[in-house]
């Protein structure tokens, strides 16, 4: 493989080597099948790869057979490299390098069956971001790719962007969308985005959407289309969805019929922030969120609807968690749940909620003693306490779930705001305590349970 001579943006600490090969004399290593020696270079990464062509005259054809890309500016470390940016000229040339990395593939492949099974790309929106785009184009346009992930970076990370910077980059994205080759977008499977206010009058987010045919996966990072904006979700192909740290006042599922996993973090909405409508093969949602004031009470049941899940993961570190049974056809874990995580952190120094702690994490069965659910197999707590209101929630999921097979009672994690309260730690370490533990537990009502004590989270 040619060596592009810009390549010193790429893959950070990696650099092109510029060492002859001394001769083309084998060993037994060279001696391997090609497909040996692919795997093996396969796993160096792009810039490491090139350099085992130093070795023989062997090796050295072996990257152009590479079936997995990477090209990423700076290192694999997107948020190290922002902060060593000091001028948009950094980004200009980092840009630059990927684009000339990029318009180098075609001619440093290799002809015959090594297709590109996997080609991701990384780079800065803005600054020259039109011409990577351009030379991807090109590139999906002479290569057969099989699947194509693209992460467009901004030049500050999240939690530095204030309002006008989410501004600024949508007009970036506006930009970029517009001017690159419909070609680009038609053939992405994977698409990451972050730090963007795209106008809602324009419908850019369904545009982008709409262009991107094949695509299986979409992470929207730290995204809205104004304030108090909506977005509507519609795709044939989506499998998997992640909203994190949306802005979003409401998201709806409205057409996604292969959407399988769904995870959605940290939002702003003060009402319920998600809909489902057309989502019939949804089975494994993941929601946190760290409950302020303005938020609302989260009721699962109203919130989920009709969506059949058999994973649900859930951390609102104690605060408006709903988990009280309606009736016989409503439930505080949906229908066909079979694997559900609570997490019960003590959130008593942030104080974020104003209401009661806990008071959503109280099991209230008395409208519904009689009901049972008979789906779920598996339930999980992180950060389980010996406190009365943690036993108390487990023996009311034990007395309706009349299936359950598997309890996971997990400890606090530790973090460096609370150290320190270490000492006060109420989870049941030692054999005694657990015990102790079980002998609170009403194992009458589950007869084929199992409790585990996990050392850390599996």
């Amino acid at each position: 493989m040619a060596k592009p001579s810009a390549a010193k943006g790429l893959n950070g600490s990696d650099r092109w080597s510029s060492v002859e090969p001394e001769d083309d004399r084998e060993d037994r290593l060279s001696s391997l099948p090609d497909d040996v020696l692919l795997n093996v270079v396969e796993r160096l990464g792009i810039a490491g790869a090139t350099r085992t062509g130093i070795l023989s005259g062997r090796w050295r054809r072996i990257p152009g057979m590479i079936s997995k890309l990477r090209l990423a500016v700076g290192s694999s470390d997107p948020e190290r490299d922002r902060s060593k940016l000091s001028c948009v000229d950094d980004v200009v040339r980092a840009n630059a390098a990927m684009a000339e990395a990029i318009r180098s593939m075609p001619e440093n492949r290799s002809t015959g069956p090594y297709a590109v099974r996997l080609l991701c790309l990384q780079f800065f929106l803005g600054h020259e971001d039109i011409a990577v785009g351009q030379a991807i184009a090109d590139t999906m346009s002479m290569e057969d790719i099989g699947l194509a992930e693209l992460t467009l970076l901004t030049r500050k990370d999240g939690r530095r962007c204030a309002d006008q910077d989410l501004v600024n980059y949508g007009g970036q994205m506006r930009l970029f969308v517009y001017a690159c080759p419909n070609t680009l977008f038609t053939g992405l499977a994977r698409l990451k985005l972050e730090n963007l206010r795209l106008p809602e009058s324009e419908s850019d987010f369904p545009k982008i959407l709409g262009m991107c045919e094949r695509l299986e996966f979409l992470r929207l990072y730290n995204c809205d289309a104004g304030i108090k904006s909506s977005l509507q979700v519609e795709h044939h192909q989506l499998r998997e969805l992640e909203i994190i740290k949306s802005g979003f006042e409401r998201v709806d599922l409205t057409w996604l019929p292969e959407l399988r996993t769904l995870t959605l973090s940290c939002w702003k909405s003060h009402h319920d922030p998600m809909s489902f409508s057309h989502v019939r093969l949804l089975h494994t949602v993941t929601m946190s969120n760290t409950a302020a004031s303005y938020h609302k009470m989260l009721r699962l049941s109203e919130f989920l609807g009709m969506a059949i899940i058999s994973n649900l993961h859930l951390n609102f570190e104690s605060e408006k968690i709903w988990i009280k049974p309606e009736g016989p056809e409503e439930c505080f874990f949906p229908h066909s749940s079979k694997n559900v995580l609570l997490s019960c952190q003590d959130r008593k120094k942030l104080q974020l909620s104003e209401e009661k702690k806990d008071a959503g994490t109280e099991w209230e069965s008395s409208s519904a003693s009689d009901f049972k659910h008979h789906n779920l197999a598996v339930l999980r707590v992180f950060g389980f306490q010996l406190q009365d209101k943690f036993v108390n929630y487990v023996n009311g999921v034990m007395e309706s779930a009349a299936d359950l097979k598997g309890l996971y009672l997990y400890k606090r994690p530790r973090c460096g705001a609370c150290v320190c309260k270490m000492r006060k730690d109420g989870y049941p370490w030692t054999e005694k305590q657990k015990v102790s533990l079980l002998n609170r537990f009403n194992m009458d009502a589950c007869p084929l349970l199992t409790i585990y004590f996990p050392s850390s989270r599996t």
